[in-house]
């Protein structure tokens, strides 16, 4: 079961980093061009923050199959 959720949660990590890539894009943009860019910015750190909870997630699920 832990394996199929951890495959799951390997795809998402692939489609948040894909999203922090594109979200990365159009703060540069933004900035770029002199505008507020301070939502794009605060996307980018709920996204990493987001990523870095599935990794944990998939560890925590790795560990507990190695028991």
């Amino acid at each position: 079961m832990n394996q199929i959720v951890v495959a799951a949660a390997q795809r998402q990590m692939g489609e948040i980093e894909k999203l922090i890539a594109q979200q990365s894009a159009l703060l540069e943009r933004l900035v770029a061009a002199g505008r507020d860019a301070s939502q794009a910015s605060r996307t980018i750190q709920s996204l990493q923050q987001t990523l870095l909870l599935t990794k944990e997630h998939v560890r925590f699920l790795l560990r507990e199959d190695e028991a």
